[in-house]
């Protein structure tokens, strides 16, 4: 069982056509739920345009709302975009804080197409360790700064870094662990400088509010080839 009191029902039940599905309509939906999850499944050759839709307001316009993939391959990045469904493995959603009035609205090409929903009272926020929160840098062998990863479009506040020796025996590195408010200017939080004492930081957002974080190679070692691990996660 999910956090506090929860619902289920089938949005949409091995459709062939172009559909549009209102949530609010469906029986037994709770109009004030505050974490949604739809289950979306293709079948028989499927070829499909799914998007997630809401708006606040019964006499507002439908816009397209926020998403994370979770339990899949991509899990942990927020999303916005429309998804195509072409084959029929079964991919998990969730509405984090919907609107109101959430539509399901389902484009045809070809096949049928399956989407199973349950709802929350209470707010459902996963633990996200993959897509756009995971990192991995390997064969190192020069400074240099890794990939900004942007905290406000994938949700964290907790940060790990993970550096591994894979060729050397020198001890002595650098390797810092930095956060950033617009993306730009960098500041230390951690670091990393012997590798015969320490291989992972942590660091928290509640002790260093950023929008942006990242490793940030200073110092290789003679003859080593490092690998950086880079996590965030919201707990």
């Amino acid at each position: 069982m999910g956090p506090g009191e929860y619902g289920t029902t089938i949005v949409q039940n091995a459709i062939v056509a172009t559909t549009n599905t209102d949530l609010w309509t469906l029986t037994g939906w709770y109009p004030g739920a505050r974490a949604i999850l739809l289950e979306v499944v293709g079948s028989a050759t499927p070829n499909w345009t799914v998007s997630f839709k809401g708006k606040s307001h019964a006499d507002s316009a439908l816009t397209s709302i926020d998403y994370i993939e979770v339990w899949g391959a991509v899990a942990g990045a927020l999303r916005r975009t429309d998804l195509t469904v072409n084959d029929a493995t079964a991919r998990t959603y969730l509405l984090p804080n919907p609107p109101p009035y959430v539509r399901v609205a389902s484009t045809r090409t070809a096949g049928t197409l399956t989407v199973r929903g349950a709802f929350f009272i209470q707010p459902w926020v996963p633990l996200t360790s993959g897509g756009g929160l995971e990192q991995t840098t390997a064969g190192i062998t020069a400074t240099g700064a890794g990939t900004a990863v942007n905290a406000r479009a994938h949700p964290t506040n907790n940060y790990t870094m993970m550096v591994e020796r894979t060729a050397g025996a020198t001890p002595g590195v650098e390797v810092d662990l930095e956060v950033s408010v617009d993306g730009t200017d960098f500041v230390q939080i951690a670091t990393i400088t012997d590798l015969t004492v320490a291989l992972v930081i942590v660091g928290s957002s509640t002790l260093y509010p950023a929008n942006f974080f990242r490793y940030n190679v200073v110092t290789v070692g003679a003859g080593n080839t490092l690998q950086v691990h880079l996590l965030g996660v919201r707990s």
